[in-house]
């Protein structure tokens, strides 16, 4: 319908009185912001990495529990099969799905509960499946996009192009971050002089890895697990 294909930014002229007559959107003017659901988010984070595997049909994937209690699927390791292909059990959930509210199949679903905690952010900051994803991720970028990975990596997560502003702070966020993996604790005199000992190997790692970290930025951000 045109009111679910509508956009959930305030930016028409007609925002600000419909704000004021209906501020809890029940006439629907606008579509409510929505996080994705468990399973597409989890299938988003491993497409945009390149690390999804399209193959239909075959057995449920296997998942195993680790000795810290976290339920990760074919042992964190990439490629993954869709999360429709999972196996689903009642007592070894996949803890990323249950975290972004995956159905409890104990009890009967009518509707999917939608929860905004802080171990969602935890997790993808830490998840195998996300930390995998961003390494996966960093390396689809060099490979398609040598010359531009900032804009690239950008544009794959979000579906449209930064602006100046935006590419400015993430190409500083690059530089600090390779900086941080080039020199490590030391001093800023031993840091320059670290610098201008880097072999062109080490400049190279020091970047990947740093592209590393802006993809795992990427793929944790609001923009990229919110619909609007």
């Amino acid at each position: 319908s045109q009111a679910y294909r509508q956009s959930s930014t305030v930016t028409a002229s007609h925002a600000e009185k419909a704000k004021s007559v209906d501020p809890d959107n029940r006439l629907l003017w606008r579509q409510n912001l929505r996080r994705m659901e468990a399973e597409p988010l989890r299938d988003c984070i491993l497409h945009v990495a390149g690390a999804l595997r399209s193959d239909m049909y075959g057995p449920p994937t296997a998942i195993v529990r680790r000795p810290d209690g976290e339920v990760v699927v074919n042992d964190g390791k990439l490629p993954q099969k869709r999360s429709i292909y999972l196996r689903n059990k009642r007592s070894a959930p996949v803890s990323i799905l249950q975290l972004f509210d995956q159905p409890d199949i104990e009890t009967n679903c009518t509707r999917r509960n939608q929860s905004t905690v802080p171990l969602q952010a935890l997790s993808l900051l830490n998840s195998d499946l996300v930390v995998n994803a961003a390494e996966a991720f960093a390396d689809r970028v060099l490979l398609e996009s040598p010359q531009d990975p900032i804009g690239y990596a950008f544009m794959a997560v979000t579906g449209r192009r930064a602006d100046a502003e935006q590419l400015q702070g993430l190409a500083e966020f690059i530089l600090r971050q390779s900086d941080i993996y080039l020199r490590g604790e030391q001093d800023e005199q031993d840091e320059q002089d670290e610098q201008n000992k880097a072999t062109e190997q080490e400049l190279k790692q020091a970047s990947r890895l740093a592209l590393v970290d802006l993809c795992h930025v990427l793929l944790s951000s609001n923009e990229f697990t919110y619909i609007d």
